[in-house]
């Protein structure tokens, strides 16, 4: 969200300063990134939940996030100082002012970038998440009353696959706003718009809801209250089995 407001500033280039400008450089990418940041972060004791605690899942999540968060600030910051050095550089030359409008290219790599590396990340995640849901499928199959198929449908659309395209969405609109054509630069003000907004849906509603949804849903499975312990955010055991003919037992009903 804060991404998509400063970006207005882009199309109002005379009335920016050279200070204005270099902060320019740095919250953009930063407001992107410190959210992907902290949801990729969620999403991996979201599947190391799922996985039962599996230590070796978890070292193989780390070391990607760890890869995919370099490169990630590497690029952020290489470019905030590209564009604070091409500020310095074209002010003796009078585009004092006109920096974002000069520079803003050096913008759109950044963006590709970080998105690059938050995407293949997110490609792993999924493909671990779509894993365990046919492993949790099979165990469930023919399972009576209360069983967790649904749920767990449920469970891996809106916090796996969801979360994917959407982080895919952003993506592809910022690479259609950094698109070079004949038209003025107002009229990528709807990409623009577009990406804070969802980068704000992101960020503002998926996060929380992600931690709530894993804190609650393991009160609810363990111990059949709305109470929420810190251990609940990294336990969520799908496991179930039979205590009678027509009375199954599950132990992680959302």
């Amino acid at each position: 969200m804060v991404y998509g407001i400063t970006n207005v500033f882009n199309y109002a280039p005379r009335h920016v300063s050279d200070a204005s400008c270099v902060a320019y450089a740095w919250i953009v990418p930063l407001s992107e990134a410190l959210g992907f940041t902290f949801l990729q972060l969620v999403m991996i004791l979201r599947l190391y939940a799922m996985s039962n605690r599996s230590r070796p899942l978890l070292a193989l999540l780390l070391v990607g996030y760890s890869v995919a968060q370099g490169i990630l600030y590497t690029d952020t910051l290489r470019n905030a100082v590209d564009i604070g050095l091409t500020t310095t550089n074209r002010h003796p030359y009078g585009y004092g002012g006109l920096c974002l409008a000069e520079s803003g290219n050096l913008i759109e790599p950044l963006l590709r970038g970080q998105y690059a590396s938050l995407l293949a990340f997110e490609a792993l995640m999924l493909v671990i998440s779509l894993i365990f849901f046919v492993k949790h499928l099979k165990q469930s199959t023919g399972m009576l009353g209360r069983c967790s198929t649904r749920n767990m449908v449920v469970v891996l659309v809106r916090d796996n696959v969801l979360y994917f395209f959407v982080t895919a969405a952003i993506f592809a609109a910022e690479s259609l706003s950094g698109k070079e054509v004949d038209w003025a630069p107002v009229d990528h003000v709807a990409f623009d718009v577009f990406n804070g907004v969802m980068s704000g849906f992101v960020v503002g509603i998926v996060g929380p809801h992600l931690i709530l949804s894993i804190l609650s849903n393991h009160a609810e499975a363990t111990r059949g209250g709305p109470s929420i312990q810190l251990a609940d955010l990294t336990t969520v055991n799908f496991s179930g089995g039979r205590t009678g003919l027509n009375d199954p037992l599950v132990s992680y009903v959302p």
